[in-house]
């Protein structure tokens, strides 16, 4: 919900600043135009103070600390089943609602199991937005798989669906995380912005097209 809103934001919000200048560009001939502009710009700008307004009163956005359930039911029998209960919760978070699992494997470690998630990166409005969401959304799922007990490493991929104009689409890494259990648990994430999380973690890449500007 929260990326919604926050993807209101920055919609509306531009066309309300488009909107505003159209209006005062066409103020001289408002009565021709039938007032067209300023019943847009009054039309964005609800919206935007509206959008703004449901961000503030929704959980922050980029909370990086996990707080929910952590723990799961006593049914709950398999690494599988655990991860499937810590990505319920997850999605039940502000900023959760829109993941979606690709690809689950679970390899052998020395002192446990690796938890590798594929999973489809969430279309945003920027790539700032895009990778700050993919940001905080690894770190709390780390900080719910690390509480695993026998999970070693977790690691998350990233992939993002590319619709060619001229071509078939297809998915593309766009980010890779991985971190181990240990060091998510010692981790103060309340601490933490999602801009300092390459840093944080044990393994990070990038495709170099998202470290581009918009």
């Amino acid at each position: 919900m929260a990326a919604f809103l926050l993807s209101l934001v920055m919609v509306f919000g531009v066309l309300t600043l488009f909107s505003a200048f159209l209006t005062l560009v066409t103020w001289p001939r408002r009565h021709e135009l039938n007032a067209k502009p300023l019943k847009l710009l009054i039309a964005a700008g609800t919206v935007f103070i509206f959008a703004v307004v449901g961000l503030f009163f929704t959980a922050d956005p980029y909370e990086m600390e996990v707080t929910g359930e952590m723990t799961p039911p006593s049914s709950v029998d398999t690494i599988e089943e655990e991860v499937a209960f810590h990505l319920e919760e997850e999605r039940n978070s502000p900023t959760g609602d829109n993941i979606e699992v690709m690809d689950l494997n679970l390899e052998d470690a020395d002192q446990g199991v690796n938890i590798a998630l594929t999973l489809e990166a969430d279309d945003n409005v920027t790539t700032d937005l895009l990778r700050a969401g993919t940001h905080i959304t690894s770190a709390r799922l780390m900080q719910r798989l690390a509480e695993i007990d026998e999970a070693e490493d977790i690691q998350l991929t990233w992939e993002f669906f590319v619709e060619p104009d001229q071509e078939a689409s297809f998915y593309q890494e766009m980010m890779y995380l991985e971190m181990h259990q240990e060091n998510i648990q010692t981790q103060n994430w309340a601490q933490v912005d999602s801009e300092d999380v390459p840093e944080v973690v044990d393994a990070y890449e990038e495709d170099p097209a998202f470290l581009e500007e918009d």
